[in-house]
């Protein structure tokens, strides 16, 4: 014989007392794996490393003195030279 759902009174008397209320065991065991892994989480949460301060921004400047002395040359006339693209010619040591 099948089981049948208690009536709706029963129902709405629960949600009115504030009583946990689960229409099948199945969902009663989700909410409460819901709850179990929620504890679990905020039990680990001190274990989360402090955040890390954001890092400063890399010093470029002699990285463009560098390449301002470096020979560079492109085709004239070329696409790469009207898109401002050079290529390295040599560098000597």
């Amino acid at each position: 014989m099948p089981r049948r759902a208690p009536p709706a009174d029963v129902h709405d008397a629960l949600d009115a007392g504030h009583v946990s209320n689960f229409y099948t065991p199945k969902t009663a065991v989700e909410a409460l794996s819901f709850l179990a892994q929620y504890r679990n989480n905020q039990a680990w949460l001190p274990e989360v490393p402090p955040p890390q301060p954001e890092p400063q921004p890399p010093d470029l400047a002699p990285l463009k003195r560098c390449a301002r002395d470096l020979p560079m040359h492109a085709a004239p006339g070329s696409k790469a030279a009207k898109r401002g693209r050079f290529s390295l010619r040599s560098v000597s040591a």
